[in-house]
């Protein structure tokens, strides 16, 4: 059975790349990676709670491999269905419009539909109320004409459609939402564009989501029933777990009550209650007090309960609209009305909750603080969490990134993986041996010297003289790129500089692709996620996260509350999976030749031989005019 499953899929796997335009080579590792994947699926087709991981290093072409052995195995159990999970919309839209499209060519009873979270998606019933509110500015009132325009010629209701130029605080005005949706009682029902898409998702065997969703779908069902879950960039899980269980409340979100309570509906029902005066006055104190809540409260992590009158007025108020809205509720015999009704004291019932759990600090296992007019709760531990979710389904998790040290166990420990994980690493086809080489300059300084911009910009200045353009430069914070940038960029006019902040991702990277005399500095956003071919990829720094922020510093605290080392358990593995992520950006395919050099020198500590370790296998050097021969391309 197993070699016969394996040619199987090599034959399935060849037919799909053969059709592929500009057809890829197909490699070894790519063959394996299906067909491991392939045989982990007929393994597990009893059962539930199985994890294969796999590191698929770069150019191994992970993203056909998965798809082909999914197909193959929905082919013979055409009841599964599987969810596929991106870390990115744009990654998604990728692999929908452009990966999945080859594969089903191969299997013509095989369909596969995109999800997108909710709130990219158009209400109608929201635009509704839009186009009669008789208080929309001159600005409003222009973009939902534009809007109904172009709903003429769009038929999907997506916010990424939209082709024309807009403020985000628009589309909030229209964009679907949970908290607000009445569902059936809605008017809009047969029409509306989130349950236009939800529904094909019913009979689709593959639904190709992204991590914020799948997330989502544990606080609240928003995908079909599925067993196969595959997820790409399985090394931003975590991270992206911990966003989507946060619980946030923001001064926009109570004032937002005001304005619901203002809709026509709401308006007809308090008044046929006789209970719009009492509300108003509601109104007016959630509205003070709400804003003085968030004036009393500084942006930083509490650590304590503590007092604070505006708040407990607050779920006061809320409490006294939720008996008004009861009482409008059943006052009223129209269906409509009692759906908005609900709706809204469902929400308020939520709001209440959360603000009280945030006030009294009621779990010991979460960390509280506040950020730009927002409280925010979010679990300490996403380990603790998670093995309920990995239970209920079979996963696969893939990336290029997912070992420290060639071990997988970091990766598992963060996302609470148990005994029935599988874990196997594919490297990169690619010849770093020979088209790479590290450079590491000697005599640097320590990054907490005033010393170390200097030497930046004169390692920067080394190399561009050596070998112009195809070049990041890659930092970890804003304040040293510029100064960085601003020394270094006038003495070499003849170059393409590109800064990040002076345009969007998208441009900076179209106007790198027509130049080959450019040099990007970015910082975070090109870290990873970035194909380019690129000459030479320069480290200013290793990028270790400074746990500064409130869930950093309460995660750290943890570890050491548990006996534990901090910067060994979470700040080495963390840097070595991001520093893989950034020198990953040189090498694209098996012909190219090129460096990367790395300023830090605390990359030569005893640790640094674990984020040594987690790299490819490349020559290192501290010789610059060893490294003339790999800047060639060739």
């Amino acid at each position: 059975m197993k070699e016969t499953l394996n040619k199987q899929m090599e034959k399935a796997l060849r037919s799909v790349i053969n059709g592929i335009n500009n057809q890829p080579e197909i490699r070894p590792q790519q063959i394996e990676m299906a067909q491991m994947i392939r045989r982990f699926l007929q393994f597990s087709q009893n059962s539930t709670g199985n994890t294969l991981m796999i590191e698929a290093g770069t150019g191994v072409g992970k993203s056909f491999a998965y798809l082909t052995a999914l197909c193959e195995y929905i082919k013979t159990h055409i009841d599964a269905k599987a969810v596929i999970g991106t870390n990115t919309i744009s990654l998604q839209e990728q692999l929908h419009q452009k990966d999945i499209p080859y594969v089903l060519k191969n299997y013509p009873g095989i369909t596969a539909e995109k999800v997108k979270g909710r709130n990219n998606y158009l209400c109608l019933h929201k635009l509704s109320e839009l186009d009669t509110d008789l208080f929309a500015s001159e600005e409003i009132q222009d973009f939902a004409s534009r809007i109904h325009e172009w709903l003429d010629t769009d038929h999907n209701g997506e916010k990424s459609n939209i082709p024309f130029e807009y403020e985000n605080k628009f589309w909030r005005l229209i964009e679907s939402d949970g908290t607000a949706c009445i569902d059936i009682q809605c008017r809009y029902k047969k029409e509306c564009y989130f349950f236009k898409a939800r529904n094909k998702l019913k009979d689709s065997n593959i639904i190709i989501a992204n991590h914020a969703i799948i997330l989502a779908d544990i606080k609240q069902k928003v995908l079909p029933d599925y067993d196969i879950l595959v997820l790409d960039e399985g090394h931003n899980f975590e991270t992206n777990a911990l966003s989507a269980l946060t619980d946030t409340i923001t001064r926009n979100d109570f004032l937002g009550i005001n304005a619901t309570l203002n809709t026509r509906t709401l308006q007809s029902a308090l008044r046929s209650a006789r209970v719009l005066k009492k509300v108003e006055g509601i109104q007016n104190d959630l509205k003070n007090n709400a804003n003085a809540f968030f004036e009393s409260l500084e942006n930083r992590r509490y650590t304590k309960p503590e007092e604070n009158d505006h708040g407990e007025r607050i779920i006061s108020v809320l409490k006294q609209a939720l008996v008004l809205l009861e009482k409008a509720e059943k006052n009223s015999n129209i269906p409509l009305v009692k759906a908005e009704t609900a709706k809204l004291a469902e929400r308020i019932e939520d709001m209440c909750q959360k603000t009280s759990a945030w006030l009294h600090q009621t779990s010991p296992n979460s960390v509280y603080w506040v950020e730009n007019h927002s409280i925010n709760c979010a679990p300490l531990d996403i380990a603790s969490i998670l093995p309920t979710f990995w239970q209920t389904k079979n996963t696969v998790i893939t990336s290029a990134t997912l070992t420290v040290n060639r071990s997988f166990n970091s990766m598992k420990r963060s996302l609470g993986l148990g005994e029935n994980c599988y874990s196997l690493r594919y490297g990169s086809p690619f010849n770093y041996k020979e088209n790479s080489i590290i450079y590491q300059p000697p005599n640097a300084p320590s990054p907490n010297s005033c010393d170390y911009s200097p030497y930046v910009c004169k390692t920067i200045e080394s190399i561009l003289n050596r070998k112009s353009g195809k070049t990041f430069v890659l930092f970890t914070s804003y304040k040293m790129m510029e100064e960085v940038y601003d020394q270094v960029h006038s003495e070499f006019p003849h170059l393409n500089w590109l800064l990040q902040g002076t345009g969007s991702k998208e441009m900076l990277l179209s106007k790198f692709r027509e130049n080959d005399n450019s040099v990007l500095f970015g910082t975070d956003t090109f870290w990873e996620g970035v194909d380019e071919k690129l000459n030479c990829v320069i480290i200013t720094k290793l990028p270790f996260e400074v746990p500064t922020t409130p869930i950093k510093e309460a995660q750290y605290e943890l570890v050491k509350s548990r006996g534990g080392n901090s910067f060994m358990e979470l700040s080495v593995p963390r840097c070595a999976i991001k520093l893989q992520q950034g020198t990953g950006r040189l090498i694209r395919n098996s012909h190219q030749k090129g460096i990367i050099v790395i300023c830090d020198p605390r990359i030569h500590k005893p640790w640094g031989k674990i984020i040594k370790n987690t790299l490819p296998q490349m020559p290192w050097t501290d010789d610059l005019n060893l490294i003339d021969f790999y800047l060639s391309v060739g």
